[in-house]
């Protein structure tokens, strides 16, 4: 019997001592009213096809309606973007530095996924760009930044899926058990991520524009 007992230790200290499945590490990134997924680089597999910049370190990448991310907002844009009349797109920024030391304003949080998962989340983002007949996807003009760009969106936005929502939606699909109706508003979002990951930076004035 003692000896059945040292086995049953033995082998719960190996069952106890063995490492951590690998993850892969991403940041959410968010302004108040907007929030955008960042990756490293190198974890993207197109990363050099959509950085403005190709000695990019870390890339951010927005979602939400064409003419709000064109700073055309007004009553008739806001009925069309809510019955998902318009297009979307994708705001891709390429950075040389870390996301915290680039916008130094915003709510920032750290989520390790599981290689498995932070695979599905790239081929859903990878998903999410419109391509052309060629399959190339689709350049939409410069960006906010002179290493930006705007790409045009596969996917609809409308009044429950906007920018806020599609991340969070990702993310669910992905392993983040984020509750996605409450998402729709960005602290919110921040705060369902930093229950599974890391905050790093909280959001001052003012606002980071992505």
């Amino acid at each position: 019997m003692i000896r059945f007992l040292c086995l049953l230790l033995c082998l719960g200290s190996i069952a106890s001592a063995r490492p951590a499945p690998p993850t892969q590490p991403l940041w959410l990134i968010s302004n108040g009213l907007h929030t955008s997924l960042v990756f490293r680089a190198s974890d993207l597999p197109f990363s050099r096809e959509i950085a403005a910049d190709p000695e990019a370190t870390e890339i951010v990448i927005g979602w939400g309606a064409e003419d709000f991310y064109r700073g055309r907002m007004n009553p008739w844009t806001a009925c069309k973007a809510a019955i998902g009349a318009g297009h979307s797109l994708l705001h891709v920024v390429a950075l040389r530095q870390p996301v915290a030391q680039r916008f130094t304003h915003s709510d920032i949080v750290r989520l390790d996924l599981p290689r498995a998962e932070f695979q599905r989340l790239v081929q859903e983002v990878d998903r999410a760009f419109k391509r052309g007949q060629n399959g190339s996807r689709m350049v939409a003009g410069q960006g906010y930044y002179a290493e930006s760009r705007f790409y045009t969106g596969a996917e609809r936005f409308y009044l429950t899926k906007v920018c806020n929502t599609w991340v969070g939606g990702k993310l669910r699909r992905s392993g983040v058990p984020i509750f996605v109706p409450t998402a729709i508003f960005a602290p919110n979002l921040i705060h369902q991520a930093a229950k599974y990951g890391h905050r790093l930076q909280r959001r001052s004035e003012p606002r980071d524009g992505y």
